[in-house]
């Protein structure tokens, strides 16, 4: 178990302003920090090949534990992340919801409620 010291603090913002903050261990998935929590994130694959757990990073820092192979370069360096694959290098702030989906993949969810 990782002492909270070395713990990352990460927000989630949802589409309607809300915020849940989480305690993330360095080596844990932002995903999976939130099993056993109400945050109530999209998934579906967990390994980084399907786009349901896309973020958007709007301050701090991630690494992957595995390639992120279903987002290109350029979305990337537009700031998203799936939150699946990645873990923290520090304190982040990380859009989540339609809204995030809909900008990283136009067409493909924005019918999706």
């Amino acid at each position: 178990m990782v002492e909270d010291g070395q713990r990352h603090r990460v927000e989630f913002v949802h589409d309607d302003g809300e915020t849940d903050v989480v305690a993330v261990d360095p080596d844990e998935t932002l995903l999976a920090a939130t099993d056993d929590t109400s945050v109530g994130l999209r998934y579906g694959c967990r390994e980084g090949r399907c786009v349901s757990c896309t973020g958007r990073l709007l301050d701090g820092e991630v690494s992957y534990v595995a390639e992120p192979r279903a987002l290109d370069a350029g979305q990337r360096a537009d700031g998203f992340v799936l939150l699946c694959v990645a873990t923290p290098e520090a304190d982040c702030r990380v859009a989540v919801g339609r809204s995030v989906l809909a900008d990283a993949f136009p067409g493909l969810w924005q019918n999706v409620g």
